[in-house]
Parts: structure tokens; sequence; C-alpha cells
């Protein structure tokens, strides 16, 4: 895990170039200076964001154990992948029982790498797209794990494989890459059915020196946000209109420090995770921000999840329709989580109780436990 964040922090490092500056609107987006944003006072609750939460344990079934990688929510399933060599898993949401594998993991037909990079789900159609990881390929099955059939992604003609990530509609779909140093677009939207090219994109981004490097896209209805590690800005692609701008800008609490940036939507706001690290890629800081739905206004928040006894939560992502967010817990950190909770003093007598209660129904070697709820 140290060499993972030392290898991300050095390709950050080897392609940002930050300078202090306080808030500022320009034509692209606007610039926050990290160290000037204020902090909420009073912990932020989960449910204030996420209603009607609901705590879904994953089926333990060793075929479905999971890895805590792409994932995706809809009206009744979570699809995510396994771990290991396991491939995609699939589980009704309202149980968390698995129902099946999507494919195979391998290198014949319809099979794909151990890693994925996007996993999108089409109930509608019966259909779940997975994008493996580094692969010119987009891949569709039906619920069941059938394959249907391989999209070719060759139309953006480029030398080497991308890590990619993907939003479409009836008859579009676009694709956006992480850029690297030779490559003229980041992006691209084609007709689904014959592959022809309608739009390109222009990189918006600063091109990637090596592989290192990381596109984080969270998919909300007909918005795709994402950002890269190789600029500390947050940029927005509305399906709708097929346009893409950059939304807004943070500018580290001291010049020559390196941000990380992870942004999450919400119904009427954004939530970013920032990762600020110096220049001997030492982590200095991890803080969560929350905008307003005009993407301003930022405050520095603690989020705790009161649906599961007031552990400090962090969101994964909205589904393809929107309407959920999702909080995941390996279970080896969920309990060290709740001790340190129950240990703390903190509780009531009664939630205590519940929360000791919950804690002894948990086994180390349990699959990982899903809060997921609404937007609010």
């Amino acid at each position: 895990m140290k060499k993972q964040l030392t290898a991300t922090l050095l390709g950050i490092a080897l392609s940002l170039a930050f300078c202090a500056c306080s808030q500022k609107e320009t034509e692209k987006s606007i610039v926050y200076s990290l160290k000037d944003i204020p902090t909420l006072e009073e912990p932020m609750l989960l449910s204030e964001i996420l209603g009607d939460g609901k705590v879904i344990r994953l089926d333990s079934n060793p075929k479905a154990f999971v890895d805590g990688g792409s994932r995706d929510i809809s009206e009744n399933y979570i699809a995510t992948k396994g771990a290991a060599e396991l491939p995609v898993c699939l589980f009704d949401k309202k149980t968390g029982d698995f129902l099946n594998h999507i494919g195979n993991t391998g290198r014949g037909p319809g099979e794909y790498s151990i890693s994925v990079y996007d996993v999108m789900i089409n109930e509608e159609a019966d259909r779940i797209f997975i994008n493996p990881f580094a692969s010119t390929m987009l891949i569709g099955y039906n619920l069941k794990g059938k394959m249907l059939g391989v999209l070719d992604n060759n139309y953006f003609k480029l030398p080497e494989r991308r890590k990619a990530r993907f939003i479409m509609d009836e008859n579009t779909i676009t694709t956006f890459i992480l850029p690297f140093q030779n490559d003229t677009i980041m992006g691209t939207t084609v007709e689904r059915k014959t592959g022809k090219l309608i739009k390109s994109y222009k990189n918006v981004v600063k091109t990637a020196p090596n592989f290192n490097q990381e596109l984080i896209t969270n998919r909300v209805g007909d918005t795709l946000i994402f950002s890269t590690t190789t600029q500390p800005s947050v940029f927005l692609f509305d399906n709708k209109t097929k346009e893409v701008k950059e939304i807004i800008k943070i500018t580290p609490t001291s010049e020559g420090n390196m941000l990380l940036i992870s942004p999450k939507l919400l119904k009427n706001g954004l939530t970013l995770f920032v990762c600020e690290s110096n220049d001997r890629f030492e982590l200095l800081s991890i803080t969560r921000l929350l905008l307003d739905e005009n993407y301003s206004n930022p405050k520095k928040i603690k989020l705790i999840d009161d649906y599961m006894f007031g552990v400090d939560a962090g969101l994964d992502h909205g589904t393809g329709d929107g309407e959920t967010l999702a909080v995941r817990y390996s279970m080896f950190k969920l309990m060290a989580m709740l001790e340190e909770r129950i240990n703390s003093g903190d509780l009531d007598p009664q939630m205590k109780k519940e929360a000791e209660a919950f804690l002894a129904t948990l086994s180390e070697n349990d699959n990982d436990i899903i809060v997921y709820g609404n937007r609010k």
C-alpha cells in the first residue's frame, strides 16, 4: 500500500506545478485555496445527504468476496469486482444475497483481466457493461452473466491502451481516457450501433507522464464528473449537451505541495476527498470538502455515519440513475472503527449496547458491508 501511494504521489509530483493563490473566478472554473476554506464546527451526519439508509451485509459465499474496486448500484442490484481472480459479482441490493458472476476472468472469448476499471448496470435493458483494466474493450453481459457482445474502442486510434471511463445513453457511448503525453484527445462520443464518431474532446487535463496516474470519476444520471492525478481540478461532462468543462480548481496550503482530488456528486452539491502531500511524498492531510449546488461556498467537514453508530463515513458513488449513494466498509476496517467508537465514551448506554451486540455478530472473514440510501 505504501509503495502504491509513493508511486501515485511520484506521478503527481512529476506532472504538477502548483502556485498558491486565493479564491478567484475564471472563465473555466472557480479556484479555491485549500488553506482559506473554512471548517464546519459540528460534524455532519451521513443521514443529512443519504436518506433512508439501509445496512446490507454482502453474502460471505467464498465465490462472492469482493475487493472494494469498481462498483455500480442500481434499483435492485449491486455489482462489484470480486476479490483476487474472481469476476464481477452480482448481489441482490435488498438482501445482499449473491446471485451470480458476470462473465469470467481469463484470456478467452468474453473473459477479462482480474483488474476491472469500470462497471455499469443498465437494469432496464438487462445489461451490465464491464471495462477491463487497460483494455480497448467494453464488454456487455446480461444480468445472468452471459456475454452479449464486445464494443471495440479502436476509434481512439491511440498507440497504447488507456485507463478509460464510460457514460452512455440509448444512442451514444462517451468514453474518457487518462491521456498520455502524445495524446491530443481525451474523449469521444460515438453511435452505439455503428461506432461512428459524433464528437471528440480535446485534452482538457494535463497529460500523464506514466501509467501510475489515475482517472477518478463519478457517474450520476446524465452527468460524468471526473478528475485526474495530474492536476488539482474537477471536470464535468453533460451527456445531454455533450459538453465538458472545468468547474473547480483547488490549490494546496503551501506552494510545492501536491493534491489528489476524488469528486462525488450529491443531489444538491458536491463532495471532494482532497489528499495533500509535500515534495517528499509524505501525506500531510486528508480533507473532505462540501460544496453547494453551484459548486461554490466550500466547507471542510467531518462526516460521520449515524447509520453505523457514528463511525467516520466515506462515500463511494451514485448509481447510473443518480438516486443512490453508498458507503462501503471492509470488515477488518469496520470492526476496528466500531471498537474505537465503543471505547470512546461518546455513546450513550443504549447505543453502546447495540454497537457491542452488532460487533459481536461480525467476523474478519465476512464479506463487505454496504450502507446505501437515496441522495438528498
